[in-house]
């Protein structure tokens, strides 16, 4: 008989023990989430796997995966991963059998290049991308639209860093992120091309906001149009600030050159768009060197020529005037 009670007393020992553990275990299942908001374009997937971290999983924890909005957000089953379909929001819903986490919500934001979802840009190689015609199937075209997500500090490279993106038409958002060492030069610019800034030309249907551009430097053996932001502007750029210099060697009289825009004017006089520079700064040194002619420049701190367009609460602020051809036909907004 004693045997016989030793042999249940052990038995409800091995049996509570290994109770223990299965709770211990369990208990001590810890489920993180790894970003609670995820920012991705159309086109790409989201594999399920990048979603969670686990510490002390439990063998017998299970999971399911759905989508708040299959249009926008397709959960691919086979494939373990989510595909963005579209522009949007939606969510990663994530099920979860450990009923002391049950459900997790993971919001999506899908961009698409459009107005309401612009590509989100932080970083200097998705940048350099736009308008890169030389990249196959480059979804980053012209007429797409674009918000800063954070502060770029481009790299330094000898001889340049950044070439001009030509014929924008579309909406750039610096957020009011900042955009650091932009280096322009003759290396730099495509072949023949005579319009130099950020953007060599933006046209009636494009819009430049809220852009920090900082130490930026431009330094040219001849220029016609130039200008921190656009040699040639058609469109709005509003709330924009830039410091650094501008150095242009050899200019003649169809040269226009300004901190933030070479030339603001129409495209045409038929055109109904009144290109915009409003609320914009530029803090530095523009500098064209006297050749020893008689050559003419329209020059000015904020605009080279300001045709039919408006300008409005902008201001220059130089650091180092390079007014050394009295000839040029210089102003400190407008030339």
């Amino acid at each position: 008989m004693k045997k016989f009670l030793w042999f249940i007393v052990v038995a409800i020992a091995v049996v509570s023990f290994g109770l223990t553990i299965y709770y211990f275990s369990a208990d001590n299942e810890v489920i993180y989430v790894r970003s609670s908001y995820l920012v991705v374009e159309e086109g790409e997937y989201i594999s399920t796997n990048s979603l969670l971290e686990f510490k002390n999983r439990g063998k017998d924890t299970t999971l399911s995966f759905s989508s708040g909005n299959e249009e926008i957000l397709s959960f691919e089953a086979e494939g373990n991963s989510f595909e963005a379909k579209k522009g949007g929001q939606s969510q990663i819903v994530v099920k979860t059998s450990n009923k002391r986490y049950s459900t997790f919500v993971i919001d999506v934001l899908v961009c698409d290049g459009s107005a309401e979802y612009p590509f989100v840009i932080t970083t200097e190689a998705a940048l350099k991308k736009i308008g890169d015609n030389t990249i196959e199937n480059n979804k980053y075209t012209v007429d797409k639209n674009y918000r800063l997500g954070s502060d770029i500090t481009l790299e330094e490279v000898e001889g340049g860093n950044w070439t001009p993106i030509a014929g924008f038409s579309g909406m750039f958002d610096g957020n009011f992120y900042t955009i650091s060492n932009v280096h322009i030069t003759d290396q730099t610019v495509a072949e023949g091309q005579d319009t130099v800034g950020f953007f060599a030309n933006i046209t009636n249907s494009a819009v430049v906001k809220n852009l920090v551009l900082s130490n930026l430097k431009i330094e040219l053996t001849n220029g016609a149009f130039v200008g921190s932001v656009a040699g040639i502007s058609q469109g709005i750029i509003q709330t924009t600030l830039v410091d650094g210099s501008i150095k242009v060697d050899t200019y003649d009289s169809t040269s226009m050159i300004g901190g933030v825009v070479g030339i603001a004017e129409r495209s045409t006089e038929a055109d109904s768009v009144l290109p915009k520079i409003d609320r914009c700064g530029f803090e530095g040194s523009i500098s064209l060197p006297h050749d020893g002619s008689k050559n003419l420049a329209e020059y000015g701190g904020i605009v080279g020529r300001l045709g039919c367009a408006q300008l409005s609460e902008s201001y220059f602020r130089a650091t180092g005037l390079g007014v050394q051809n009295y000839d040029n036909n210089f102003g400190g907004i407008a030339g």
